[in-house]
């Protein structure tokens, strides 16, 4: 089912292309104006999505070179996913997978998805999808991706912040509470002595 196989291409362009435009609106550094910064990213200059997004590119337009995988496509502008500029989008010709496809579908099969066993039987898959979600597991997993270990950081540094605010706070309640109370007695103070000297005034007159 060829048209299967092109809609599934095209489907993975477009999401990518997606993907990299997110990424560049969260990157962007913005415009200085009179006003402020305009246009500035939500995570401008963060370094790990600077990351992925790097490796997002090297990821489809690298010889990928498979280990153990017989398919002598090495990466997938044989198959008519090429950037189309410097900001890494792709673009997609179909009748090059399909010309490639109708040479030798096993061949285009394995570059996609190839499965080998290793020396304990357990089955390897080193095909490009395998390699890309790979890549992008090491950033999404639930389990040790960095973006949960980013939110957990944030998490602590958030908690941390709190727990110094209310100690602060705490302090400042502290400070107010023996101000309050040393201006009440120099208040006190200050109206024994304001008496003593009425009496005083009176008794030299």
């Amino acid at each position: 089912d060829t048209e299967k196989l092109t809609r599934a291409v095209q489907d993975f362009v477009d999401q990518y292309n997606s993907t990299m435009s997110f990424i560049e609106e969260q990157l962007a550094v913005g415009t200085v104006t009179k006003e402020g910064t305009v246009g500035r990213g939500t995570l401008a200059g963060d370094s790990s999505l600077r990351s992925l997004q790097a490796s997002l590119r090297r990821m489809v337009t690298d010889n990928l070179g498979f280990a153990d995988n017989p398919s002598t496509i090495k990466d997938i502008s044989t198959l008519g996913v090429t950037t189309t500029d410097k900001s890494g989008k792709l673009s997609f010709d179909s009748s090059k997978l399909l010309e490639e496809f109708n040479k030798d579908s096993q061949n285009v099969t394995n570059f996609f998805n190839y499965e080998t066993k290793d020396v304990d039987n357990n089955t390897n898959n080193v095909g490009f999808i395998s390699k890309l979600n790979d890549r992008i597991n090491d950033y999404i997993s639930s389990k040790d991706g960095l973006i949960k270990s980013k939110n957990e950081s944030f998490d602590r540094s958030l908690k941390d912040l709190n727990r110094r605010i209310d100690s602060f706070n705490d302090r400042i309640t502290r400070k107010e509470k023996y101000y309050t109370k040393m201006f009440a007695a120099l208040d006190v103070a200050m109206m024994e002595a304001e008496s003593q000297m009425s009496w005083l005034t009176g008794q030299i007159s």
